[in-house]
């Protein structure tokens, strides 16, 4: 087992706040390492033991010995603190007394992960944190949930997950009844560095631009080989779901007393798959500030659900990440700004698409990039439609680029048949025969169209 450690003293002090212990989860394994950057004090203030340990939580462990995790032996110890506020995060407080819902499922594991993900974020107010669960595990979560400072929503015994869903909401926003926004957060899913700012940039967007319907911190199309812009916030057609920032407004018209029509299964298998009564446009970012707990938890359901959570996207590993300045004007000006890059851009040929041909797709793009002009242009690909709903050709160049493709259900990543992702620090636009884009822009430059 192998240990890492920081330390910040002073002579004369014998134990000051300043240090952090990263300790691995099992003896086999070696600790996560330590990457963080802040701004010392001039003075150093001495800190007591009770400051740097928590009483509490070696209390709760004692008791509860179905948290494993949270109770290693390691573990149990340390303190469970909210991280300070940055400076720098004054330019999105906003977002501080926005409520959030957390939906604690059967998986305690899981949740102390959550909760504890959310407790690493600058400046969060644990009394705007709301855990809901049911009942029956009341014994083990309330006083589990009491050591972290947040609220609780305590549901009775139901069985299916959305009845679990529809309690959870109707009491959480008859606790925030003056609260124009909430952000809520699926079980299993964990906040990663960066999801407050993220959160924060998002709720100025969305009060600036009625059309956004919501904002997700997970992409489920962020992964390594096309997300490499930190900066980059991208416009979808489907509600993205797993960590989300909603407006009251969306919840009443969309989800209230239509929970089993739009909302029955996880958030991760699409909500709203017959519509909104409104169109809507979502964002979410190119690396994703939520992430999942455990993929593998899903290997009970469905192959494809759990063919998209095993698949692990990309997600923000570092506080380097935090204060990332986001493009939110490019949401405001999405169709200009495909529009224009679309004009300019370079349009794969043929012969750049006999790569993906015999390689078999299979994330054949880093095959592809070095025949790209990347230094210079953005990229565009064509690919057939019969109408607009025919991912036929999409299917496959989603393999070649490395991107998740489930059949059943319309293509994550894809607004007005457009899907775009980034190479370097260039845009790639997958662009469908049927898209508007295509009609107005693309199609008077007679660029090869990709069918498979």
């Amino acid at each position: 087992m192998r240990t890492v450690l920081y330390f910040v003293g002073r002579k004369g002090l014998k134990v000051t706040p300043v240090q952090k212990i990263s300790r691995p989860d099992s003896p086999k394994k070696f600790a996560p390492p330590i990457n963080e950057r802040f701004c010392l004090p001039m003075e150093l203030s001495e800190a007591t033991v009770e400051q740097i340990t928590s009483k509490a939580r070696t209390e709760f462990c004692a008791k509860h010995q179905s948290f494993a995790d949270f109770c290693f032996v390691h573990h149990k110890t340390e303190p469970l603190i909210p991280a300070t506020k940055l400076t720098s995060y004054d330019a999105i407080s906003e977002v501080f007394e926005v409520p959030i819902l957390v939906l604690g499922g059967v998986n305690n594991i899981a949740m102390s992960h959550t909760l504890q993900s959310l407790l690493k974020q600058p400046g969060l107010n644990t009394k705007k944190v709301y855990v809901a669960y049911s009942i029956m595990f009341g014994d083990d979560y309330k006083p589990f949930i009491e050591l972290f400072g947040f609220q609780q929503v305590v549901v009775k015994p139901i069985s299916r997950y959305v009845e679990f869903l529809t309690a959870a909401l109707q009491q959480f926003w008859l606790l925030n009844s003056d609260a124009t926004h909430a952000i809520v957060i699926d079980d299993e899913v964990v906040a990663k560095p960066g999801f407050m700012w993220y959160m924060g940039h998002a709720l100025k967007a969305m009060k600036r631009d009625s059309q956004i319907g919501a904002a997700s911190a997970w992409n489920p199309q962020g992964f390594e080989t096309v997300a490499s812009d930190p900066s980059a916030v991208h416009v979808v057609s489907l509600f993205p779901g797993q960590a989300f920032l909603i407006s009251k407004t969306f919840y009443e018209v969309e989800i209230k007393d239509r929970e089993q029509e739009c909302c029955s299964q996880r958030s991760i298998q699409q909500w709203f798959q017959s519509g909104t009564q409104k169109q809507y446009k979502y964002i979410i970012p190119e690396i994703s500030r939520a992430g999942y707990f455990s993929p593998t938890a899903y290997s009970a359901q469905t192959q494809p659900l759990s063919s998209l959570a095993m698949s692990m996207p990309r997600t923000a590993a570092s506080m380097n990440l935090t204060e990332v300045p986001l493009l939110m004007d490019n949401v405001y000006n999405f169709d200009t700004v495909v529009t224009d890059n679309l004009k300019s851009a370079y349009y794969v040929t043929e012969r750049d698409m006999t790569i993906c041909r015999n390689s078999k797709g299979k994330g054949a793009v880093k095959l592809l990039a070095p025949f790209l002009p990347l230094d210079k242009h953005n990229i565009a690909v064509v690919y057939s439609q019969a109408r607009a709903d025919d991912y036929q050709s999409l299917k496959y160049l989603y393999s070649c680029f490395g991107l998740m493709y489930m059949d059943g259900i319309s293509p994550y990543g894809i607004y007005n048949g457009v899907t775009t992702v980034s190479l370097g620090n260039k845009r790639v636009y997958l662009v469908g025969t049927s898209s508007a884009y295509y009609k107005q822009t693309a199609q008077s430059l007679n660029p090869y169209v990709a069918s498979f």
